[in-house]
């Protein structure tokens, strides 16, 4: 998330687009990322959003996927 803005229609949530990664890196790191669940289900399996206190950017340089900000 890059930044939020409450304006009259509603709240604005801005995003930085990353590359795409395996979803592997999520479901063998989830502890890292902050994801619930066991090893047969997990966050991933459902829709909806969640907001962690987690820096994934850091968390996916650090298992092996590199990521840069622009």
């Amino acid at each position: 998330m890059r930044d939020v803005q409450v304006k009259e229609d509603g709240i604005w949530i801005y995003f930085f687009k990353y590359r795409k990664f395996a979803q592997q890196i999520l479901n063998e790191q989830k502890e890292v990322f902050g994801i619930g669940g066991t090893d047969f289900k997990n966050e991933l399996d459902e829709t909806h959003w969640a907001i962690k206190k987690v820096d994934v950017v850091e968390a996916l340089n650090n298992n092996g996927c590199t990521i840069r900000l622009l």
